[in-house]
């Protein structure tokens, strides 16, 4: 299998898959833009989902539509925009009055000054251009939250499915379990056996009601994290119906089918590093706004004088402000220092981004191809087997054993498959969280 090198070209992680859902709230989860803007109000959120299609991306969107976090997003560009026109507002004019003298007022003296400071050379262009760059930053932590979102919603929907699969397996265990159990009995009364078969079959129905309320268990906490992630709070009504059970093997497939390019991904558009690139340009460029703000700052004016003779007297002026006591060095250097530590950054979140992509293509081929084999060779071969010592179970209480280990043989098995396919969707949604591609579980069929 090709690894994934940590120098990317272009992300490429496309998944062909043609699902649908509907929303009846308004759809959400778009990240703001970096162009400036007011500060964004928080916008009230649908209360239930409903759902006329597919599960899994009603309540995909469901979850950008009404977490918190993304809209947090909205109002700090808002934010953002409003601190760099604070930035850029030109400096207030100065005004100096000054009276002096003794006597009558002819000889009292004093002038008007009238100064205005100008801007830095550079100064303007460096805060536009920053504010842009912190604005990029908080687009590129919306799309790494985004993906996180959707992530953890839709490994939720995972373990809610494989726990719907093993409450499914267990109650049909049960149903056998108990059938036999009450057929040996019956043997046992009319001296046809002993106690041995009735007391299997017990321990198969107690282990078949032990693994039902795992699944419940197992289902319940998914459940539970789908409801926070959609922002239920306490007391309010779920926003999942209660009839969200049951589950189908296509449903499996949207999580894990991944089409044989996904082998050749990169990661140039990764939400990890799109944040980490942006917040090391926007490093870089706020180490021009401190060298603009340091520089010397030209000032004009007009000082309008009455002197000793009583006479008027207007004067233009023009000066500058040197930074003798303000060295532009240490701030240099420490916006320096901190954009060489955003750059290292970059290349930490490269190393941790290859890794985390080879692990999960490795995690994810070893599960699918296990999952295979298994449903290929040996779940038929143990299906098979299974049949054959159910129908000799009558002949004694030998053939009740050998029944019986088939039959746990033949769940078990069955039970290794949910997994299987738990750990090749996981492995995919671990791929498509680190590359941010999630379009394919969103999309309508």
């Amino acid at each position: 299998m090709p690894a994934f090198a940590p120098h990317f070209s272009a992300l490429g992680l496309l998944v062909g898959l043609s699902w649908s859902a509907s929303l009846t709230a308004q759809e959400g989860g778009a990240c703001p833009e970096t162009q400036p803007g007011a500060v964004a109000e928080a916008s009230p959120v649908s209360t239930f989902v409903t759902f006329s299609g597919d599960r899994l991306p009603v309540i995909l969107r469901a979850v950008l539509d009404r977490h918190p976090s993304l809209r947090a997003f909205e109002a700090r560009a808002g934010a953002s925009g409003e601190r760099t026109r604070d930035r850029l507002q030109r400096p207030n004019p100065e005004v100096q009055a000054d009276v002096g003298g003794a006597g009558p007022f002819d000889e009292v003296v004093g002038g008007l000054e009238l100064a205005l400071p100008l801007r830095p050379s550079g100064q303007v262009s460096a805060v536009r251009a920053s504010g842009t760059a912190e604005r990029a930053v908080i687009a590129g932590e919306c799309g790494l939250t985004r993906a996180g979102l959707l992530g953890e919603a839709a490994s939720a929907y995972a373990d809610l499915l494989a726990a719907f699969d093993r409450g499914a397996l267990a109650a049909e265990e049960l149903e056998v379990a108990r059938g036999f159990e009450t057929h040996a009995r019956r043997r046992a009364e009319l001296a046809l056996a002993g106690d041995l078969p009735a007391l299997q079959a017990e321990v198969l129905v107690r282990e078949a009601e032990a693994r039902r309320d795992e699944a419940d268990g197992q289902a319940r906490s998914a459940r539970a994290r789908l409801e926070a992630l959609l922002a239920t709070a306490p007391g309010e009504p779920s926003a999942l119906p209660d009839s969200l059970a049951g589950t189908s093997a296509s449903e499996w497939e949207r999580l894990i089918s991944l089409p044989a390019a996904f082998q050749q991904l990169s990661g140039e558009g990764a939400p990890a590093l799109t944040a980490a690139r942006a917040r090391a340009e926007a490093a870089r460029l706020e180490v021009d706004v401190v060298r603009a703000t340091r520089r010397a700052a030209p000032r004009v004016g007009v000082r309008a004088e009455r002197d000793t003779g009583g006479e008027f007297k207007l004067f233009a002026l023009a000066g500058i402000a040197l930074p003798l006591f303000t060295k532009a060095g240490p701030a240099v250097a420490a916006a320096e220092a901190e954009a060489d530590a955003a750059l290292l950054q970059v290349a930490a979140d490269s190393l941790a981004l290859a890794g985390e992509v080879n692990s999960a293509l490795a995690e994810y081929a070893a599960a699918r191809r296990i999952l295979a084999d298994l449903e290929a060779e040996t779940l038929p071969r143990a299906e098979r087997l299974e049949a054959a010592a159910r129908v000799n179970s009558e002949q004694g209480a030998a053939g009740f054993v050998l029944w019986l280990e088939a039959r746990r043989s033949y769940i078990d098995l069955r039970s290794r498959a949910v997994d299987l396919r738990l750990r090749a969707a996981q492995a995919a949604l671990r791929l498509r969280r680190a590359t941010g591609d999630f379009d394919p579980l969103l999309e309508e069929s």
